[in-house]
């Protein structure tokens, strides 16, 4: 009973790890290993890992300003540490902000505005 405990452990953490390893895969531009198996459950089942992915962003970028910082004057810090963000995200929140800017900008109906929020394009 104890060998099927550890194998049932052993299949939870490699499940946990590849929810973790598909959060990252959606959310930025770190590489992950390329078999990771992929479905609209398995993306719907990772998103308790996104507040994760999240904070590691969020944490990479700080610490790249906190050690920039100290050789740079601080307002190329700020640049270079959203740069670092820019990169490892593929400027998905900038991308998002850029939409919703759009979108608010552009149309004066809801129906209109969430158009334009949906829209690919920039402008």
């Amino acid at each position: 009973m104890t060998e099927n405990t550890d194998h049932n452990k052993k299949a939870f953490i490699k499940q946990q790890w590849q929810l973790l390893l598909v959060a990252v895969m959606f959310y930025t531009r770190l590489p992950v290993p390329k078999n990771l198996p992929h479905s609209e459950q398995i993306l719907n089942d990772s998103r308790v890992y996104f507040p994760a992915i999240g904070i590691a962003i969020g944490v990479l970028s700080a610490l790249g300003f906190v050690l920039i910082s100290t050789v740079l004057p601080l307002n190329i810090g700020v640049a270079l540490s959203m740069v670092i963000s820019i990169l490892a995200t593929g400027a998905f929140h900038e991308d998002g902000f850029a939409d919703s800017c759009d979108g608010l900008g552009g149309g004066w109906s809801k129906e209109q505005v969430l158009t334009i929020m949906k829209d690919s394009r920039i402008g």
